[in-house]
């Protein structure tokens, strides 16, 4: 396999069949990002594919989802990705799934015909780093996308037949500015209809410009009680039908459910690790922590 042993991916699709079709990310600006340093995007030559793909044919077992790898490979131009699609179906005939990172602006870039164009291909659902819904901290972070492109892109989705996961982070916004982020990316969020919500907290890893800012003073992280509160304000206030995965290795806490279902006792497991979070004492943890 020329796919690297070590690739990043949704901890949702920790059952499928990995595959990378790109290196780097076409945007590579996020302050809090330390995944593609120094690494250019570029599409995977396609013979490095198509080698990959017969050896996956040759252990896998009727495999039914592939994961598309990289920064953001769905964001390729429909004439570069639609062959990559069509050497999955000729390859893998039992895949019926192909999912993938896409960022909000690469949805921006394709025309309607282009999503409906994937959906047909067996693009049946996608990942998004959202991150927030509040413009200052998307806008602070250089997300390179707006509270107003999340609103206007993901129904684009939707209206293709192209599910979608988002991701939140904790933290975002920093220090002092949780509650405002949370209250509006929380009016965000309810007007779009994702498959699940996975909630991360912000990190300054290592290599990353946020870790420089921190370290600076140039930007205050919140402390983790403010990261808990963050986050059960935005589910308290989150009227979408979602799941709600927040197991990611950044967290230190673990939550899990349905919502609506599920509101009441996410919060309230939230609101209570917040009365017995020490921040002092975790502030040193936050700090250690290695790798996304």
């Amino acid at each position: 396999m020329h796919t690297p042993k070590h690739l990043r991916r949704p901890p949702h699709e920790y059952a499928s069949v990995m595959l990378e079709v790109t290196k780097g990310c076409t945007h590579n600006k996020c302050l809090f990002c330390n995944l593609y340093q120094g690494v250019e995007f570029q599409p995977v030559p396609l013979e490095h594919v198509i080698e990959d793909l017969d050896e996956i044919a040759s252990v896998e077992r009727s495999p039914h989802r592939v994961l598309f790898v990289g920064g953001n490979p769905m964001g390729l131009p429909n004439a570069r990705l639609v062959p990559l699609l069509e050497l999955v179906r000729e390859k893998l005939p039992s895949v019926s799934e192909v999912g993938g990172y896409l960022r909000t602006a690469d949805v921006k870039l394709k025309s309607d015909a282009d999503l409906a164009e994937m959906a047909a291909m067996g693009v049946t659902d996608v990942t998004l780093g959202t991150e927030c819904g509040w413009d200052p901290a998307l806008e602070r972070m250089r997300k390179g996308h707006t509270a107003a492109d999340i609103l206007e892109q993901c129904p684009r989705l939707e209206a293709a037949g192209i599910k979608y996961s988002l991701f939140y982070l904790g933290g975002f916004a920093g220090a002092g500015k949780c509650e405002e982020s949370a209250r509006e990316s929380a009016k965000v969020f309810s007007r779009l209809h994702p498959v699940r919500i996975t909630i991360m907290t912000m990190t300054p890893y290592p290599g990353c410009k946020l870790r420089e800012e921190v370290e600076s003073g140039a930007f205050e992280l919140a402390p983790e009680s403010e990261v808990m509160r963050d986050v059960a304000t935005f589910i308290a206030n989150l009227s979408c039908d979602t799941l709600i995965v927040g197991s990611h290795d950044s967290n230190l806490f673990r939550i899990d459910g349905v919502l609506p279902r599920d509101r009441e006792g996410i919060v309230a497991t939230l609101e209570m690790r917040q009365r017995q979070t020490n921040d002092e004492a975790l502030a040193p943890l936050r700090m250690r922590m290695l790798a996304m």
